[in-house]
């Protein structure tokens, strides 16, 4: 075998096949030179989950395998192609990415994920899952072909009369972690596009619509009972001290036309930032604000200097924001620079960015450094941060509730509707560059919900922010699998999603996460972790490459056949090896 890789090497250090037999020839030279081979998809994992390192591994894309057909018998879409369009890759459109073309064939996905960056090939090899107990986007996929190490090319489906069910290699394909080859195309049956509608709900704790902590009183479902019975959920608990918040999101499928004959989509951060809360913000943050605008001042020329190295990350929203930073900063007076300062918190283009900006003044304010310089000079210290400010900022700003909205909203949560395909990803919204989030996602079967909240509760009251951390907790349900390795395998689970600001000074896998997968907080639940997002260490002893083998009925089968189809360790990185206690 010759030692020239079969492709040549593109520009961004990743080979890209354009048809089967270059999958096939990039597996079999991996293989005959002793070389890791990983497909990186959309980049929407945690970075050590995805790739290899180069030059001495071949990291691949199939940014020219992107190809939907679709036929009587189902949609095929070859794995390269984005579910919805991906805002960082400047060849993904609406009109090339799957949902797209689904759409103006008048076909759908019974669900999605709470974004479509993601491409299918990715989506499905981490077990990736919409909020749902009642729809599954797993439910259509019929057909997985895959190209193993060896480059045999195998065609895996549903329904194959022979290994019986039980040991269909295809439940092996179906969440395979890139372990058991390279997924080539996938195919879904048919199903009709379709609209959703829904509101979002803003209030306190004890106000929310689900019995959050109980098994249920009143007209209040318990939380299991309410995802069971609602189609589409997910519920956003901010349990800071002195907030207490529940963001309550929800939605149906619609049966007839649009209210007002057009879609009216979701609005995530339009949601939040409400004009009754910016005002009772400023009123009652005044010195707070003009601490922070006097301290941004201050050190303006050391901000400048870094906004203008990341300028071209942040793009023509960033410049956008300078400029409107530079006329407040140049306002004559502390009341002029906050009128100013108002209309910009009312730019809906622009809170995104000023969330990040704040968040990641956040994830510094102990690191040293600038942040923590412009931390101690708005807030004072942590003890006062937190005791006075992160109330006002997070429950007169950010999360307003709807009883103390004005006007013909007050009370009123946020309604929507629109086209499943656009309205189901509800996160689209939010920018991965301007606000970068990171998590760590545990599944737990829901007949645990009620002891899981009460938990989270009793370990939220005992601390402060080291507890809680400055983001929300996502609580959500996954629907049963058969998929070997899917983390709801054989079980609906509620899902507690934990999320960290991406730009935060420490790295939450070693400074936050583990008190949450600990045996006394959530590791007393059997738990399975997203494989997508941050797991605990491969070493660890209680929820290691042991506890994850321990978690799996089908485990051990799942190694033998990736045994059996990548025999030289392929596809297995020392992440992998790690995690899942591969040995070489």
């Amino acid at each position: 075998m010759s030692s020239t890789p079969p492709l040549p090497l593109g520009a961004d250090g990743c080979y890209h096949p354009a048809e089967l037999t270059d999958v096939q020839a990039l597996t079999t030279y991996a293989t005959s030179t002793g070389r890791q081979l990983r497909v990186l998809g959309s980049g929407h994992s945690v970075p050590a989950a995805i790739g290899t390192p180069a030059p001495t591994g071949l990291n691949v894309r199939l940014d020219r395998m992107t190809a939907v057909t679709m036929s009587s018998g189902g949609i095929t879409a070859q794995a390269g192609c984005h579910l919805g369009p991906d805002p960082r890759d400047p060849a993904s459109t609406v009109a090339n990415s799957l949902l797209g073309q689904m759409t103006a064939a008048g076909l759908g996905l019974a669900d999605t994920g709470g974004i479509t960056h993601q491409t299918v090939g990715g989506f499905l090899s981490t077990g990736s899952s919409g909020g749902s107990l009642t729809h599954a986007l797993e439910s259509q996929i019929a057909a997985i072909t895959l190209v193993d190490a060896t480059g045999q090319v195998h065609h895996l489906t549903s329904d194959a009369p022979s290994p019986p069910r039980a040991d269909n290699p295809f439940y092996a394909a179906g969440v395979s972690l890139g372990l058991l080859g390279v997924v080539t195309d996938v195919t879904f049956t048919r199903a009709n596009a379709f609209q959703i509608i829904g509101q979002e709900s803003v209030t306190t704790e004890a106000d929310c619509a689900v019995d959050l902590f109980g098994p249920g009183a009143g007209d209040k479902p318990s939380l299991a009972g309410f995802l069971r019975s609602t189609d589409y959920t997910r519920l956003t608990w901010w349990p800071q001290r002195e907030v207490g918040r529940v963001a309550l999101w929800r939605a149906e499928p619609l049966s007839g036309p649009f209210p007002k004959g057009a879609p009216q989509p979701y609005q995530e951060l339009g949601s939040y930032f409400d004009v009754a809360g910016l005002a009772e913000a400023l009123i009652e943050g005044w010195h707070m604000w003009t601490r922070l605008l006097s301290s941004l001042e201050r050190h303006w020329p050391e901000l400048e200097k870094r906004y203008r190295a990341d300028a071209t990350r942040l793009g023509a929203t960033g410049v956008d924001l300078a400029r409107q930073l530079t006329e407040i900063l140049q306002a004559e007076t502390d009341e002029d620079r906050l009128k100013v300062l108002g209309m910009f918190l009312l730019n809906q283009d622009l809170q995104q960015v000023l969330v990040g900006l704040y968040f990641t003044l956040l994830g510094h304010r102990s690191a040293g450094g600038l942040c923590e310089r412009i931390f101690t000079e708005t807030f004072e210290n942590e003890g006062v941060f937190e005791q006075k400010w992160s109330p006002i900022i997070m429950n007169k700003l950010f999360l307003t509730l709807d009883k103390d909205k004005l006007g013909a909203q007050r009370g009123q949560p946020q309604r929507f509707w629109d086209h499943a395909w656009t309205g189901l990803p509800m996160d689209n919204q939010i920018s991965d560059d301007l606000m970068p989030t990171v998590f760590t996602e545990l599944w737990i079967p829901i007949d645990r919900a009620q002891q899981v909240m009460t938990t989270l509760r009793e370990f939220y009251a005992g601390g402060g922010y080291t507890r809680t951390g400055t983001y929300a907790c996502e609580i959500y349900g996954a629907k049963a699998s058969d998929f070997w390795l899917s983390p709801s395998y054989g079980t609906d689970v509620v899902r507690v999603d934990l999320y960290y600001f991406g730009r935060s000074a420490t790295p939450p896998d070693q400074t936050f996460y583990p008190q949450f997968w600990a045996d006394e907080v959530l590791g007393q639940y059997a738990y399975r972790p997203h494989w997508g997002k941050y797991l605990p260490a491969g070493e660890d002893p209680d929820f290691g490459a042991a506890y994850l083998a321990s978690a799996y009925p089908r485990f051990d089968d799942f190694m033998q056949l990736r045994q059996e189809w990548d025999p030289d360790q392929v596809f297995v990185t020392d992440y992998w090896r790690s995690h899942l206690g591969i040995r070489r």
